[in-house]
């Protein structure tokens, strides 16, 4: 019994700790008609300012301020001052501190140059183009080669056989010479070795 009325407690004190930590704001009488000049209007409580929540940036703004052109001229800093290069037509500004104030002079640029320079890449990008067709087309497939006919299997054998008969032939002319040899070898040798008789 002891538990649960200290579990009890414990819960509504749990509970009434954030209900008594927050502060309690007056609030103001609603709005009347004007009162007769002779009645004073009850002196009303001022509220606490509350403080605006902070200015966030919305994805809204983002998109305007990228949606926004570029600046025209971007400066970048070199010995003596700085270069100007201007966005919009690409001429290029030396900018410079003078007794008078700064002023800026057009850096020059050799135009027949660049012309050229221009027209010669022009040319590779046309010739590069052109490879590039003829490489993407795939070169023509040859028609297939019908297979060569092959020899009927009775004109091989003919030719097969008598090569073989040829052969056969040496072969046996020369086992009969070489059986003569021998046998006039043996027969040296027995009238050699025997005597006669």
């Amino acid at each position: 019994m002891r538990i649960s009325t200290l579990m009890a407690a414990a819960a509504l004190s749990w509970v009434a700790a954030p209900l008594a930590a927050q502060q309690v704001l007056p609030v103001p009488p609603p709005v009347r008609e004007k009162a007769p000049a002779a009645h004073a209007p009850p002196a009303q409580e001022k509220l606490p300012a509350v403080p605006a929540p902070p200015k966030t940036q919305d994805r809204a703004d983002s998109t305007v301020a990228s949606a926004l052109p570029p600046q025209r001229y971007a400066f970048n800093r070199v010995d003596g001052g700085f270069v100007r290069l201007d966005n919009n037509t690409g001429q290029v500004a030396f900018c410079s501190a003078h007794a008078a104030g700064w002023a800026c002079e057009v850096v020059p640029e050799d135009r027949a140059a660049l012309d050229k320079e221009i027209a010669r890449l022009q040319d590779e990008v046309a010739a590069l183009k052109q490879e590039v067709a003829v490489l993407r087309v795939p070169p023509p497939v040859p028609p297939p080669v019908p297979p060569q006919p092959l020899p009927p299997p009775a004109a091989k054998n003919d030719e097969f056989s008598r090569n073989l008969h040829k052969d056969l032939a040496r072969a046996r002319a020369y086992l009969k010479r070489t059986w003569q040899r021998v046998v006039e070898m043996v027969g040296g040798f027995q009238k050699d070795v025997l005597p006669n008789g």
